[in-house]
C-alpha cells in the first residue's frame, strides 16, 4: 500500500471512528450495525416499468413527482424508467418517444411525398415551407405547462 492509499484509509477510519464515538457520546450501548430498511435491490421491474407507461399513456402532462407519488418509486428510479426503459423524454410538460414508430415515420415520408406533388405540381411554394433543423414539431397549447415543467 502506498503512502496516498494508507493516508487515505486512515482518513476514512478516522471518520467512522468519530461517528461510533459521537454516538457513544449519546447514550447508545449496541456495538452491532442497526438494521436498515432497504428498497428492493431493482425498482425497475416489469411491472412497474408497466404501470409508469400506463399512467403515463394516460395522462401525458404527468410529472415525475406525481408518478412518484402515486407508484411509491423515488424520483431517481421514476426518471430512468422514463428515460431508459420507456425512452421517453419532456418536451414542454409533455412526454414523447425519442425514437419515431414505423407509423410515425411511414405517416412522415407520406407527408412529404404529398407535399413534393404539390410542389411540383404549381400548387405550393417554397415560401410556404418553414424547416427547422430537420425536426418535426407538433404544436398544442397545454393548459399546465408552467406548473408541469417539473
Amino acid at each position: 500500500m502506498d503512502k496516498e492509499n494508507f493516508r487515505f484509509y486512515i482518513k476514512v477510519r478516522t471518520a467512522l471512528i468519530t461517528r461510533w464515538t459521537q454516538w457513544f457520546r449519546e447514550g447508545r450501548e449496541e456495538i452491532e450495525d442497526e438494521e436498515q430498511s432497504r428498497r428492493s435491490v431493482t425498482e425497475s421491474t416489469l411491472e412497474n416499468i408497466e404501470e409508469i407507461r400506463n399512467i403515463v399513456s394516460d395522462d401525458l402532462h404527468v410529472t415525475i413527482v406525481e408518478l412518484q407519488e402515486h407508484t411509491g418509486l423515488s424520483y431517481s428510479t421514476v426518471h430512468r424508467i422514463l428515460s431508459d426503459h420507456l425512452e421517453l423524454r419532456k418536451i414542454t410538460a409533455r412526454y414523447i418517444a425519442k425514437q419515431l414508430t414505423a407509423y410515425q415515420r411511414s405517416e412522415q415520408v407520406r407527408i412529404c411525398k404529398d407535399n413534393l406533388s404539390r410542389f411540383e405540381e404549381g400548387r405550393w411554394h417554397l415560401c410556404d415551407v418553414v424547416t427547422g433543423n430537420e425536426s418535426w414539431f407538433f404544436h398544442q397549447q397545454t393548459g399546465r405547462k408552467a406548473s408541469n415543467t417539473a
